[in-house]
């Protein structure tokens, strides 16, 4: 009550909070607060550590249809995602996003039928990365904004989990 200046999103959250976490840590784990989760994160850790990525995104394979609920991405062979949308509506866009079933196949991924990947909103952050997007760029969100501008100049890594 003491303030107006309620969450925008997930990235201004994280950055009204800053102050908590300045400099306690060499990463950041972020967790949307709306989910329920049965992960072990230190196999994410691990990973993100092994690839030397300075973003990862826990991600899961979803069906076409679904990818309007979530941000979808492209990726190469080295696990880094090459392009990221957010709840595309368009089936254009959707069908941009597809990932063939010999790409699920190469990563050990079942795709059951599933043609996209799909980010869980977890993410993973060198702290000096998310420290450098959070004061540089007015973003709101980490799926509308962080994610697709930090692509184009980041090492950012995906992890099925």
């Amino acid at each position: 009550m003491e303030s107006l200046d309620w969450y925008q999103g997930t990235a201004d959250a994280v950055r009204q909070n800053m102050q908590f976490f300045r400099q306690k840590a060499d990463l950041v784990l972020i967790l949307s607060g709306d989910h329920l989760y049965k992960m072990d994160y230190q196999k994410f850790i691990n990973f993100h550590l092994e690839k030397q990525a300075d973003i990862s995104i826990a991600v899961s394979p979803v069906f076409e249809e679904q990818t309007s609920e979530f941000g979808v991405m492209k990726l190469n062979q080295n696990f880094r995602i090459s392009d990221y949308l957010e709840k595309p509506k368009d089936p254009e866009q959707r069908a941009k996003m597809n990932v063939s079933e010999k790409v699920f196949h190469q990563f050990g991924l079942a795709s059951g039928g599933r043609t996209h990947l799909a980010s869980m909103g977890i993410y993973l952050f060198n702290w000096n990365v998310l420290n450098e997007l959070l004061e540089n760029t007015k973003y709101e969100d980490f799926g509308k904004g962080v994610i697709p501008f930090a692509i184009q100049q980041k090492k950012c890594l995906w992890l099925s989990l």
